[in-house]
Formats: structure tokens, C-alpha cells, sequence
């Protein structure tokens, strides 16, 4: 009878060995691919509007593209970020103008106008982050969020 209570034990604690090895790994991977940057090296916004943001991942996700271009990781032509561009009405052909001359990527056939449980329409675009600002403080666009989501087995 003390053979068998033992043999479950030790198949316990040798399964939790096996399980703490492997977190413990999946952690170091993860310290080595995203490192700490300093709040004084997120890209600030202009408060009058900061309110157009709907996510701190896309201030997350420029920072960090702009700290890897600063040490040399990436090069200039990865400081773009894919953004949902959010606006109360389709753009006119001078608000498309006004992107394309910015030169954001849009995909004008993501258009998805608003409805009645989302009142705003939005669509996909491709942003150079140094461009990001100007973008954000146009009149006509009302929000905008991250395109950009990372996605991880269960």
C-alpha cells in the first residue's frame, strides 16, 4: 500500500517540477523579447487629443518601435504602425486627400460606416509614427486605436 501513495507523490511532485521549469523559461523568453523603456521615452501626445486614444497599447506599441529604431533593431522604414482610423461619416474625397498626402497607407475598402450599436465608421490604415500626432489632431477624425494585436495560443 505504500508503494503505490509514494509512486503518486513522486509522479506529483515530478510533473510540478517539469510544469515550474517550463514557466519558468516561457518568463525568461518573454524578459528577452520585450525589455523595460523608461516613461520619458513613450511618445507623448498633445493633451487637446490625448481623448481621441482608445487604447494605451498603440502609445505602447509606437514606444517601443521607436526605442528598438534608437537602438538600432529596426530599421526606418519599420516606424509604421497599423491603426483603425474613426470617423462619423465616410471620408470625403479631401479628407482622403489630406491622409494621402500624409502619407498614410488607407485602405479605403475597409470602410465600415457607422451603426446603430457603433456610431462611429472606421478604417484601416498604415501610419509612419513620426506622422502620428499630426494625424491624431485632424479635426475629423474622432478616434483611433491599434491594428496591431498580438495573438497567443491558450
Amino acid at each position: 500500500m505504500k508503494f503505490p501513495i509514494a509512486l503518486v507523490i513522486l509522479l506529483i511532485l515530478f510533473t510540478a517540477a517539469c510544469r515550474s521549469n517550463e514557466i519558468e523559461q516561457t518568463e525568461s523568453n518573454d524578459q528577452n523579447n520585450s525589455k523595460l523603456i523608461s516613461v520619458n521615452d513613450y511618445l507623448n501626445v498633445p493633451e487637446e487629443c490625448a481623448h481621441k486614444i482608445l487604447s494605451g497599447k498603440l502609445i505602447e506599441q509606437m514606444s517601443k518601435k521607436i526605442h528598438l529604431f534608437e537602438i538600432e533593431n529596426i530599421d526606418e522604414t519599420e516606424l509604421v504602425q497599423k491603426v483603425f482610423i474613426y470617423l462619423s461619416s465616410e471620408p470625403s474625397i479631401g479628407q482622403k486627400d489630406e491622409l494621402n498626402n500624409l502619407a498614410l497607407k488607407c485602405d479605403w475598402e475597409s470602410w465600415s460606416p457607422p451603426a446603430a450599436n457603433h456610431p462611429l465608421g472606421f478604417l484601416t490604415a498604415e501610419i509612419k509614427i513620426e506622422l502620428f500626432k499630426q494625424v491624431l489632431c485632424l479635426e475629423w477624425i474622432k478616434k483611433i486605436d491599434t491594428a496591431e494585436r498580438e495573438v497567443q495560443p491558450d
